[in-house]
């Protein structure tokens, strides 16, 4: 690659907001403008910007559920038990 290509390389970072700023939860997307507008404080966003906590928001989510697959089929794996009487895995009542 070329030098010009490095500088086409852009670099994502997430803005901290300070405590008090508003958060822009509620978003007016126009697509036929390529527009975002924040319902709650009127202000006009980067549609990138936008995209790329959206699509950030759902990647950390998918990865939540997937923990939360794993750690349910972890508990499902310590219901069962030997049977001391037949020697097959049963199910503990609890």
């Amino acid at each position: 690659m070329g030098d010009d290509h490095r500088n086409a390389v852009i670099s994502l970072l997430e803005r901290r907001r300070h405590l008090g700023e508003c958060q822009h939860a509620r978003l007016m997307v126009d697509e036929r403008h390529a527009l975002v507008e924040c319902l709650a404080c009127g202000e006009k966003l980067n549609p990138i910007s936008v995209l790329t906590r959206v699509a950030r928001e759902e990647s950390r989510l998918g990865a939540l559920i997937d923990s939360y697959r794993t750690a349910r089929a972890d508990w499902e794996k310590r219901q069962r038990t030997k049977c001391q009487h037949c020697g097959r895995m049963t199910r503990i009542s609890i």
